[in-house]
């Protein structure tokens, strides 16, 4: 086995473990982890036994094996790169949403607010104020 066999072998047992404590912390979900563990099985299955990716390159028409795994890499990261993208723009949109409705109720707060005020200061202005009543002198 060459040196870049053992680096791909300890590089995948490592994301192996790392998916595993992931879906452990509750930040990978089972569907998830499954698909990731595939990948990564996968890796280590291409890494030990590069002759295996001989039969996809021959039903493909390409000349190498490790060929046909440098191409579906390049297509899985463009299907991440636009699955991020739809979600990213998908979660501009629910921001925008929000920012809406969060400053729908400030303002309908402030007027409620303003409305409260200018009712007491109203009221505040309507009663007239206490006169004082002079005090009786007492006589002597």
């Amino acid at each position: 086995m060459l040196l870049i066999q053992y680096f791909i072998i300890i590089i995948a047992a490592f994301l192996i473990g790392r998916t595993l404590i992931k879906f452990q912390n509750g930040k990978l979900d089972l569907k998830q982890t499954i698909m990731w563990i595939i990948v990564w099985i996968v890796l280590l299955i291409v890494a030990i036994l590069p002759q295996t990716m001989g039969i996809p390159a021959a039903i493909l028409g390409i000349t190498r094996g490790i060929d046909v795994f440098v191409y579906l890499g390049i297509i899985i990261l463009f299907y991440i790169c636009f699955m991020l993208y739809n979600k990213l723009a998908n979660m501009g949109e629910k921001v925008t949403r929000l920012t809406r409705v969060m400053a729908i109720q400030q303002a309908e707060t402030e007027s409620l607010i303003m409305n409260i005020s200018n009712k007491k200061v109203k009221k505040a202005v309507k009663k007239p104020a206490k006169k004082a009543k002079p005090k009786k002198r007492r006589r002597k």
